[in-house]
């Protein structure tokens, strides 16, 4: 890039590489979003972070566009050739043939069917679909283990055994170990409805251990690593909001309740609504998103619509915690700790 590129005052700087013939890039000052947003709706747009610019397909209707919106304020480092192509066409993109991968054998155990049972309980008493898949895993491999017993004639002992065996060969966490505990009482105790008493198991006590939680001057920098609107909304959403990743991706854009400075949570942890506060800060950073991005129905939607995905999230905050080199053990929920405290 030519020294020329360096931001003018309200202007839009262009400029030509000769080793990518086919496109040209925009040198965009950084208090005019709007010039930026125009670069967006423009087709072939690429974002090169190694450069900190935007480029567009070198082409006579990608010049027409821009003299179109913004022909009094552009700069140009070159003489535009005549012989350019008359429009973008984007390259053909072959997709991979799949790998004939052989695919994998499900084992299930003998009594499978009291998974079924176990499975459909939880779902009439409206139990979280976190909760059902947690349930059904350590569900089957207690199944597995006495996979030749009839669940129904297993003894308190036998349950017992197991408890020591996840502790002693397993090496399972506390947490964990309650979980295995919560599906064995709650199939014989809520599906077979057999006595409490009998098949009581005492739950290990928590570690109390203080959380780990990010210093201020660590958010800053992981806000700041952040350049899309949409992402630095999320994390700052959970930072601000103290909301964990499940109710961020439930959020709607009804329940910003910017007039009244709160935000609605529905069926939150326990099937619970809730509030939570909206700091002016992260209103801004919102309404900035929202003017940029335009979601229909959820807050945070995915490139095709729909709700944004967990793994997407979580994608953005790791990439954010390398970049600004934050606590390489921070996860999205330690964005809820640090609100906390």
């Amino acid at each position: 890039m030519n020294n020329s590129a360096v931001s003018l005052t309200n202007k839009l700087i262009v400029d030509y590489l000769s080793i990518d013939k086919e496109r040209i890039f925009l040198k965009i000052p950084k208090e005019r979003e709007d010039w930026r947003t125009l670069a967006k709706q423009v087709i072939g747009r690429k974002w090169h972070a190694d450069l900190k610019l935007w480029s567009i397909p070198y082409c006579k209707d990608t010049v027409r566009h821009l003299h179109g919106m913004l022909g009094k304020v552009i700069h140009y480092n070159f003489k535009i050739n005549a012989n350019i192509p008359d429009r973008y066409i984007p390259p053909v993109i072959e997709q991979k043939k799949p790998k004939n991968r052989p695919k994998k054998e499900v084992v299930l155990p003998k009594y499978h069917h009291e998974i079924t049972a176990l499975e459909e309980h939880l779902q009439i008493h409206r139990y979280s679909y976190k909760t059902i898949k947690t349930y059904k895993t350590h569900f089957r491999a207690f199944l597995f283990h006495y996979n030749d017993i009839n669940p129904t004639e297993i003894v308190e002992k036998q349950i017992m055994d197991y408890m020591y065996y996840i502790v002693t060969v397993k090496n399972y966490a506390k947490g964990t170990q309650n979980q295995v505990i919560n599906a064995i009482k709650y199939y014989y105790e809520k599906v077979l409805h057999q006595e409490r008493k009998t098949y009581y198991l005492k739950h290990p006590k928590k570690s109390k251990k203080l959380p780990n939680v990010l210093s201020e001057e660590e958010v800053i920098r992981l806000f700041k690593a952040v350049e899309n609107r949409k992402h630095l909304a999320i994390l700052m959403l959970m930072y601000s909001g103290g909301l964990r990743l499940s109710e961020v991706r439930n959020l709607t854009i009804h329940d910003i309740k910017s007039d009244q400075n709160y935000i609605f949570i529905k069926d939150a942890k326990g099937s619970k609504d809730r509030v939570t506060l909206l700091s002016q800060k992260l209103l801004i950073a919102l309404r900035k998103y929202y003017i940029e991005y335009k979601p229909k129905y959820w807050l945070f939607e995915g490139q095709y619509g729909g709700q944004y995905s967990e793994t997407s999230i979580q994608k953005v905050f790791r990439t954010a915690k390398i970049k600004s080199k934050i606590n390489p053990l921070a996860t999205t929920h330690t964005l809820r700790h640090s609100f906390a405290t």
